[in-house]
């Protein structure tokens, strides 16, 4: 069973486990209600379902019975790595003493920094920065990545143009087929599915340019962040809803309306956005005649958070307003999310998970992908360092958990 980083900090009888998770935890609303799970392995995969099986009524007198299973895309997630130090100087560690330990309150302070992070990339991290084509493809030009696509772990991928049927495919790192072809005979922008559709690439085509001639070429993908891919990575455009305006769309019950209709995944759902449209928000349920929104408690939540339609509403300063459309260029956007396990969006951690961690130091072993070591006394100063470490990363387990409402005014 997967825990929250809170819940994890509440089983813990290990003081130094306990609040190390509570710090990491208590930085931001919406990650501490994101289950992890420990995991094994430089990546670890899980399926996704892909389609149902088919049921038929039989007559009395049938003679045979068809056949149908459900079907799976395996989808891989390559474990991330968070590495940073503290130094404390011994003199002023032995000189203040157990009122104000210094190395004590660094830790706290570089456990929340780890907590802010990954708040921050839980909604922002891209891993892949920049793509290129091992031979020219002219008239194609690399634009966005999906999630999941590493090439210093699994390889490059790969590109094919059919000139004669003016299509591209993508195979993604990892991958051992082409995915489905896409006719390009026009200009304009395509998303490119791998074998396994969770992958993708999104390029701009100018059709007059294409060569004339079949073109496969190896597409390799670099990364300057080594960041997990978060949500505006996993968000499909199907799952996304775009506004109507001309300078972006204000937030409206109709909205939110909209998110609950796309998330079909309707286990442990939250509402994320930032603090100025919860704040508009609170003034739709003004307006109605009422004085505020009905609220509800969450563990690892201080004090109690809005409720619409029965799901609550979380905030995260970590979703960018600088979304441009029209004459605005402070448009936001409004999440729904399933954190459930498995299902919807979860943290699958390096080391120990769940209850198994009770009684482990992170000094020992890593608790939810976290660990603290003692590098030991540095000889060129007078100084103690400590070295933090997480290991991890995002992942989904179906597109239908997720929904995202853009381009929405912030004032």
């Amino acid at each position: 069973m997967a825990h929250t980083l809170y819940e994890a900090a509440k089983l813990s009888r290990n003081p130094l486990a306990r609040g190390v998770l509570t710090a990491i935890a208590t930085t931001d609303e919406f990650l501490s209600q994101v289950p992890m799970q420990g995991k094994l392995g430089e990546s670890f995969s899980y399926n996704r379902e892909k389609a149902l099986p088919s049921v038929e009524f039989v007559s009395p007198t049938h003679t045979s019975v068809a056949e149908s299973s459900a079907t799976f895309n395996q989808v891989t997630v390559p474990m991330r790595m968070i590495v940073s130090d503290v130094d404390v100087y011994l003199f002023a560690e032995q000189q203040q003493g157990d009122i104000n330990a210094q190395r004590a309150v660094q830790l706290e302070k570089k456990l929340k920094a780890l907590g802010r992070t990954l708040g921050q990339k839980l909604i922002t991290g891209a891993f892949v920065t920049s793509a290129t084509f091992a031979a020219a493809l002219t008239g194609v030009t690399f634009v966005s990545a999906g999630p999941g696509l590493d090439s210093d772990r699994h390889g490059p991928g790969l590109i094919f143009y059919d000139q004669s049927e003016t299509t591209l495919q993508f195979q993604a790192p990892g991958d051992v087929r082409l995915g489905a072809a896409v006719d390009v005979g026009t200009n304009g922008t395509y998303t490119l599915p791998s074998d396994n559709p969770s992958k993708f690439i999104r390029v701009t085509v100018v059709s007059g340019s294409l060569a004339g001639a079949d073109v496969e070429t190896a597409i390799r993908f670099a990364s300057t962040t080594n960041e997990f891919d978060g949500l505006q990575k996993f968000t499909t455009t199907g799952q996304t809803i775009s506004s109507t305006l001309a300078d972006g769309d204000d937030l409206s019950f109709n909205v939110l309306d909209k998110l609950i209709e796309k998330v079909k995944v309707r286990t442990n759902r939250r509402f994320v956005m930032p603090d100025a449209l919860k704040t508009k928000f609170y003034s739709l349920v003004r307006a109605l005649g009422g004085s505020d929104p009905q609220v509800t408690t969450l563990p690892g939540v201080n004090g109690p958070v809005p409720v619409y339609r029965g799901i609550p509403l979380l905030t995260s300063d970590w979703i960018p307003a600088t979304e441009s459309k029209g004459a605005s260029s402070t448009l936001s956007s409004v999440y729904l999310v399933s954190c459930a396990y498995d299902e919807g969006l979860y943290f699958g951690t390096a080391g120990r998970g769940g209850s198994q961690m009770a009684d482990i130091s992170p000094m020992a072993a890593r608790v939810m992908g976290v660990q603290l070591r003692d590098v030991g006394e540095l000889e060129s100063k007078e100084a103690m360092r400590t070295r933090l470490s997480w290991y991890g990363a995002s992942a989904l387990g179906s597109e239908l958990a997720v929904a995202r409402a853009s381009e929405l005014k912030t004032a």
